[in-house]
């Protein structure tokens, strides 16, 4: 219900996508993270229905990329991740950072 209430008194929903090619400590560069995005970018409603934010490249931090969490309704994250199984809270997406 909240989120139904939210929902309509926003004039548009806040969509962000971080994208990182080759974070700090990566092996190898992600070729496809910049069509990726801009694939994302296409199949959503354009303004004002959507508002959308993109980070990149050297703005693909980890403090940018929680603020973002915080200040848009809906993510997507193109990039390398670290993913553990014994201990999911310590799974992660890699930023520039």
């Amino acid at each position: 219900m909240k989120a139904r209430r939210s929902h309509d008194r926003c004039l548009s929903i806040p969509f962000a996508v971080v994208g990182q090619n080759i974070p700090a400590g990566a092996s190898f560069t992600l070729d496809s993270v910049e069509p990726e995005l801009e694939l994302a970018r296409s199949l959503l409603p354009h303004p004002p229905t959507v508002s959308f934010t993109k980070i990149t490249s050297v703005d693909a931090t980890k403090s940018i990329a929680l603020r973002a969490l915080r200040d848009h309704t809906w993510m997507h994250f193109a990039c390398h991740g670290k993913q553990k199984y014994d201990e999911p809270f310590n799974s992660a997406f890699l930023t520039r950072d």
